[in-house]
């Protein structure tokens, strides 16, 4: 941070910081697999050392911390049968704290938002189980696809924060005795052949248990999370190529101290995508990607509602070699960035300006075709909007 003066710059040494991290880090490893029939399996342990060195130069401070640790791995996979198996995983990490979280400097080149790190800032002991089953029947083109991944951190790390009355905010990092995370997810694909369409459908669920620190005070928050999405696609795309989906999310917050600040937010939305081919030599292709997006919930004032219409036309030369193309970004002029945040003092409805409607005309050439060598091909491209 510079102190700028009318005829000179000047470094503040009180507002900055220069620091060299380094962080070293050996293991040794032993496994055992095991093969037979349908199964495999493989186990192992691992000794790790990690070492953190810093050097705050500025300040004329040498930090330095190192771990010794155990870490657990185990992994199988079970083929049931053709198209069908099941996959299991274990294994155990460790997160080691940043320089920044241990330096004990403070830092406010932000005056409303000051931080410091804390040097009695130990590492993270990560738990991480996975379990993955993929079926597909290559005849009747269905199939599953479920999974489940769960995380279980001990020592984790959070950041402690205390906002005085004058709403300047003083965060450091701490440790808590744990911070659970687990995601769900299933999908299930398949086709009417009589209809000749094809579908999916998706579920997934997220679920977050943590502890939080405001104003000196421990806070237990509860995340769930629900989603579920699908999609409508024809079978017979030479020449028409429509898919049709929408999608649904469910999120809620509940904390065991001042639930007034409890929280629930929603969000849907769908959209449509077509590609035809045009013409009996099929050189020109139109296509056309409309999505919506709505956003709601009780700590919001109103919905929001966020569509965004593409749209192309494409004349292919040359067999197909070259292809001129013009493209139509939102075309109905309405679009914006948006986004929600909830935290346990505060929530946040955030309308950004982005990029609307624009034209861009390009023009593309393949130096090579498709499935034939002439010792290493290239791709270029040359566009003028």
């Amino acid at each position: 941070v510079y102190d700028v003066n009318p005829n000179t710059v000047v470094l503040n040494e009180f507002q900055s910081n220069i620091y060299e991290p380094q962080l070293d880090q050996y293991r040794a490893r032993a496994a055992y697999r095991f093969i037979q029939g349908k199964i495999n399996v493989t186990a192992g342990i691992s000794g790790q050392y990690a070492e953190i060195n810093g050097d705050l130069q500025l300040q004329d401070v040498q930090l330095s911390k190192s771990f010794r640790n155990l870490l657990y791995d185990l992994s199988m996979r079970y083929n049931v049968a053709m198209g069908r198996s099941l996959n299991i995983e274990f294994k155990t990490k460790t997160n080691a704290p940043s320089i920044q979280q241990i330096q004990p400097v403070v830092d406010n080149s932000n005056p409303l938002y000051i931080y410091a790190g804390n040097p009695d800032l130990d590492q993270e002991y990560e738990y991480n189980f996975t379990a993955r089953y993929h079926g597909f029947n290559q005849s009747k083109m269905s199939g599953w696809f479920t999974g489940i991944w769960t995380s279980y951190k001990t020592d984790a790390i959070v950041t402690a924060t205390t906002i005085d009355s004058l709403l300047v905010s003083y965060s450091t990092p701490v440790n808590v005795p744990y911070d659970f995370t687990s995601y769900l997810w299933g999908t299930h694909v398949g086709e009417w052949q009589k209809a000749k369409l094809g579908y999916s459908i998706s579920l997934n669920g997220n679920y977050m248990n943590g502890i939080q620190f405001l104003n000196g005070v421990e806070n237990t928050s509860n995340r769930w999370t629900i989603g579920t999405s699908g999609r409508l696609m024809n079978k017979n795309a030479d020449v028409l190529d429509v898919i049709i989906g929408a999608n649904y999310s469910y999120t809620q917050t509940l904390y065991d101290v001042n639930a007034e600040f409890n929280q629930n937010f929603f969000s849907y939305g769908g959209f449509l995508d077509v590609n035809w081919n045009i013409g009996k030599e099929q050189n020109w292709l139109a296509s056309s990607e409309f999505t919506f997006t709505t956003y709601q919930g009780q700590a919001f004032n109103s919905a929001v509602t966020v569509p965004l219409w593409n749209v192309s036309l494409s004349r292919f030369l040359w067999q197909k070699r070259g292809e001129l193309k013009l493209f139509v970004f939102d075309v109905l002029g309405q679009n914006q960035g948006f986004s929600q945040q909830s935290q346990l003092n505060f929530v946040e409805d955030r309308l950004t300006n982005t990029v609307t409607r624009y034209f861009m005309l390009s023009f593309t050439w393949k130096i090579t075709q498709m499935g034939k060598s002439d010792g290493g091909g290239m791709m270029r491209m040359w566009r003028r909007k």
